[in-house]
């Protein structure tokens, strides 16, 4: 059975090598890379919602564009920052 996430959602579960997670998507509906998501790096944004999702998508190069990327940068200055989160 597929779950739906039409109010968005995390997914928990198997990785996409052990088989993955079924879900349904729509059109419009943007999916973000499990390694950029759990990252701990604190962003600074700015932009449309589209942009930001695709900038947060690629910005350690493990996803794909689909906006513009450059909607967020890592907040250096932050006491969460450590040069180990760029590994």
């Amino acid at each position: 059975m597929r779950k739906k996430y039409h109010i968005g959602g995390y997914i928990t579960g198997k990785s996409h090598k052990e088989g993955g997670v079924i879900i349904e998507v729509e059109g419009g509906e943007a999916i973000i890379n499990k390694y950029s998501v759990n990252k701990d790096d604190v962003l600074m944004c700015k932009g449309k919602p589209k942009d930001i999702l695709s900038s947060i998508n690629t910005m350690w190069g493990t996803g794909v564009s689909f906006g513009k990327d450059d909607a967020c940068k890592i907040d250096y200055s932050s006491e969460n920052y450590s040069k180990d989160s760029l590994n």
